[in-house]
């Protein structure tokens, strides 16, 4: 991946993630992603999630 494709990538995903298109953000990963929020044990989304169906669940408990 290229400089531009990078920057792409990422500007689509912070387009999605301020519009709170959850389903675009999860489009742009790939099925390997580990997606980590660290924090205390009373963040109830605080922790690793592998894959974008997982992730779809982090941003629910957000």
């Amino acid at each position: 991946m290229n400089v531009q494709t990078t920057r792409n990538l990422i500007r689509s995903f912070f387009d999605h993630f301020a519009a709170e298109n959850v389903p675009g953000i999860l489009k742009l990963l790939a099925e390997e992603v580990e997606w980590h929020f660290p924090g205390s044990p009373d963040i109830p989304f605080a922790g690793v999630y592998q894959g974008p169906k997982r992730v779809s669940e982090f941003f629910r408990r957000m």
